[in-house]
């Protein structure tokens, strides 16, 4: 059994009688895991400080349990922005692993 927990590409040998089989070696591609939300990190893109009907974002880099960046998009990441006013963030998958997350605060205030 075969059970990585370290992303990349393996390479699997088989032998008989001295002689490798088929075509080895197998290469496998191991992608990390699903993400673990207590591992993934958040990132300001600029500093903690926004204005108020300006554009503001940050990013969301998503890790597996074994502290495995993400290596893909498609993880089910829901944010929702708490603060002095309605903020509706958009959420774009850079299919990387990573997600940029951008809103524009109302008002002034701590979100």
């Amino acid at each position: 059994t075969f059970q990585p927990t370290v992303t990349g590409e393996y390479q699997a040998h088989a032998a008989f009688k001295g002689s490798d089989i088929g075509d080895a070696p197998l290469l496998i591609n191991v992608r990390a895991d699903k993400a673990d939300p207590k591992k993934s990190q958040m990132e300001d893109f600029w500093s903690n400080v926004s204005v108020a009907g300006i554009p503001t974002c940050f990013k969301v880099s998503v890790i597996d349990k074994f502290n495995n960046k993400g290596t893909h998009g498609g993880e089910p990441l829901n944010v929702t922005i708490r603060g002095p006013s309605s903020v509706l963030p958009e959420v774009k998958d850079n299919d990387d692993g990573t997600y940029e997350v951008s809103l524009v605060p109302a008002l002034v205030g701590t979100y």
